[in-house]
């Protein structure tokens, strides 16, 4: 496993971040509801005046659960994003470690616009 220390985190970044992992947060609390459904349990699940009980309850909430706190992550990212830049400055970091992909600015495929490629290739027709 590599480690690497991430010393800034950009905007888009850190709420793709923040709506992944609570999704993933919802997923698991949705398959909760739904096997509690499954088995029984008194399991109801509110799409607008639409009321499901039971395991039609528990199977809708593993569509909604991880949408609804994807949303809510979102919102609590808005809140968290300058707190956690502060946090990363004055600690120097955070240390991560799991499998990274390194992708430098100068190796990431660039967009050419249609008039940019007929400019370099004289074959192709020109309209």
């Amino acid at each position: 496993m590599d480690r690497t220390v991430i010393k800034d985190l950009g905007f888009g970044s850190f709420m793709k971040l923040s709506a992944v992992m609570s999704a993933s947060l919802g997923a698991a609390f949705g398959l909760f509801i739904f096997i509690a459904g499954l088995l029984g349990g008194e399991v109801r699940t509110s799409l607008g005046r639409i009321m499901l009980p039971g395991a039609a309850g528990g199977a809708a909430s593993l569509v909604v659960a991880p949408l609804f706190f994807a949303v809510f992550g979102l919102l609590s990212g808005l809140a968290a994003y300058l707190p956690f830049r502060f946090i990363l400055k004055i600690s120097k970091g955070i240390s991560l470690y799991g499998r990274f992909e390194w992708f430098r600015s100068e190796e990431l495929p660039v967009t050419v616009t249609a008039d940019e490629a007929a400019a370099k290739d004289h074959s192709s027709p020109q309209y």
